[in-house]
C-alpha cells in the first residue's frame, strides 16, 4: 500500500453495527433504482428481498427509506418482525397499526392528535376522543374500536389484521400517497402460531391500489417458499430480488473509495486479503475497515496489520457470535459446531462426528438450513452461510 499524507479529521471511514446509511452506504445501485421504481409506479404491487445474514439486506431498506425521506407523496412504514414485543399476531398488527399513523402524521398528511399507544392499551376516554373527531379516517376508527372490543379469538385476530393492513391502504388512496409497507425478517410471522397467515396477508395486499408491499428475511429457505414456488402465497405476485455479498470487484472498491479518503492508496494484495478474510460481506467488510483504521497509526497496511485487525474482530465478536449459537437448540449447536471443526458439510459425516443417527442430524440440519445457518448446496451436502462465524467455532471448539 502507498502512503500519502493522512488527513487525520477524517474519523467516520466506517460504520459498525447497525444498519448502514448515507455516505456510509455503498453500491446496492440496482436494487435501490428498482425499489425507487417500486415507490413510483403504482403497476408494482411489491418486492421481496432475501439473502443470508449480514449482506446488507436492511442497510438496502433502510437506504431506500432515507432516499424517500423528503418526498411528501410515498410513505415508508418499516418494521422489523423479529423485535414485535410481545412476541405474538395481535401485537404484530398493533404496531403495524401504529407505525401506519406515525408515518402518515409525520408526512403531515393526517392531523391526527390522539395517543395511539394509549388508546390500543386500552383507553376508553382517548378512543372517545377520536371517534368524535370528524377529521379522522373511517379506516383508523374501525380499527381502534375492533382493538377495544376484541377477544382472542383467531376470527377476531383476523378481523385486526384486515384493519391493520388495509388502514395504510385506505389512508394511501385518502392522501393521493403511495404507501410502502415494509416488513423485515418477514419470516418470522411463522412463529405467531396461526395458520396460513401468510396467505392471510396475501389475499388483502393482492387488492391493494395505492400501496406496496416489501417483504425481507435471512432465511433463504423459508423466502423461497413464500415467494419462489407455484404453491407459494406470494409466487407472482412479488418480485424477487436475492441480496449477496460483494463480489471481490465491489468490495475492492469500496475498501479503495474509504481509505482514498484519508490519502490512502490500498494495493491489490492487501485489497485481496481483506476480501479473502471477510467474503464480501458488507457488515464484516466495515468491521474489519474499521479496525484496520483504527491501527493504521501512520503505517503502511500490509499482511500483519490486515491480521491483527482481523484477531480483534473475531475477539470483539464473541458476543456476537455467541448470541447466535444461543438462538439453537443443543442438538442444532452440536451439529453446526461439527460441521465447522471437520470442515465437511456432508450429512453423513456429520452424523457419525456429532453420535446422533442419520435421521436425528438430517432434522437439525434442515432447521439449521431453515434459520439461515446453512445453505443446501446439494442433496446431502450443506456449507455456512456466514464464513466468519465457521471460522470462530473452529478456533473455539477445535
Amino acid at each position: 500500500m502507498t502512503r500519502m499524507s493522512i488527513d487525520k479529521n477524517v474519523t467516520n471511514l466506517f460504520q459498525v453495527g447497525g444498519p448502514v446509511v448515507k455516505e456510509q452506504f455503498y453500491d446496492r445501485r440496482d436494487v435501490l433504482g428498482e425499489l425507487e421504481d417500486l415507490a413510483r409506479k403504482r403497476s408494482y404491487p411489491g418486492f421481496a428481498l432475501y439473502g443470508s445474514r449480514r449482506t446488507g439486506k436492511t442497510s438496502i431498506l433502510k437506504e431506500f427509506i432515507r432516499r424517500t425521506g423528503n418526498k411528501k407523496d410515498i410513505i415508508p412504514i418499516y418494521l422489523d418482525v423479529s423485535g414485535v414485543h410481545p412476541f405474538n399476531a395481535e401485537r404484530f398488527y398493533d404496531q403495524v397499526f401504529s407505525l401506519t399513523i406515525d408515518a402518515f402524521r409525520e408526512k403531515g398528511k393526517i392531523s391526527l392528535k390522539a395517543n395511539i399507544t394509549e388508546i390500543l392499551k386500552g383507553s376508553l376516554s382517548g378512543l372517545v376522543a377520536v371517534m368524535k373527531d370528524t377529521e379522522v379516517s373511517l379506516s383508523v376508527k374501525e380499527y381502534l374500536e375492533l382493538k377495544i372490543s376484541v377477544k382472542e379469538s383467531e376470527a377476531d385476530l383476523q378481523k385486526l389484521l384486515e384493519k391493520a393492513f388495509n388502514t395504510i391502504e385506505e389512508l394511501s388512496k385518502e392522501t393521493g400517497c403511495r404507501g410502502i409497507l415494509i416488513l423485515d425478517e418477514f419470516p418470522f410471522i411463522e412463529n405467531f402460531g396461526l395458520e396460513n397467515l401468510s396467505w392471510a396477508i396475501r389475499s388483502i395486499t393482492q387488492n391493494w391500489k395505492n400501496t406496496c408491499l416489501i417483504i425481507a428475511g435471512s432465511s433463504v429457505s423459508m423466502m423461497k417458499e413464500l415467494t419462489s414456488a407455484k404453491t407459494a402465497p406470494f409466487y407472482m405476485l412479488l418480485q424477487v430480488r436475492r441480496i449477496e455479498a460483494f463480489d471481490e470487484k465491489t468490495s475492492a472498491g469500496m475498501i479503495k473509495e474509504r481509505f482514498k479518503r484519508i490519502n490512502i492508496v490500498v494495493d491489490d494484495d492487501s485489497l485481496k486479503k481483506i476480501f479473502d478474510l471477510t467474503h464480501g460481506f458488507p457488515f464484516y467488510l466495515q468491521w474489519l475497515g474499521d479496525r484496520i483504521h483504527d491501527n493504521l497509526a501512520g503505517k503502511q497496511i500490509g499482511e500483519e496489520l490486515i491480521e491483527k485487525a482481523y484477531t480483534e474482530i473475531m475477539k470483539e465478536g464473541e458476543v456476537i457470535f455467541a448470541a447466535d449459537l444461543e438462538k439453537l437448540s443443543s442438538g442444532e449447536r452440536d451439529v453446526l459446531v461439527g460441521i465447522a471443526i471437520s470442515d465437511s458439510g456432508r450429512a453423513s459425516s456429520i452424523s457419525r462426528r456429532v453420535g446422533r443417527s442419520a435421521a436425528v442430524t438430517g432434522k437439525m440440519i434442515e432447521r439449521l438450513v431453515e434459520k439461515g445457518y446453512l445453505a443446501r448446496i446439494e442433496a446431502g451436502l450443506y456449507e455456512f452461510t456466514d464464513p466468519l462465524l465457521k471460522n470462530w467455532l473452529k478456533q473455539r471448539y477445535s
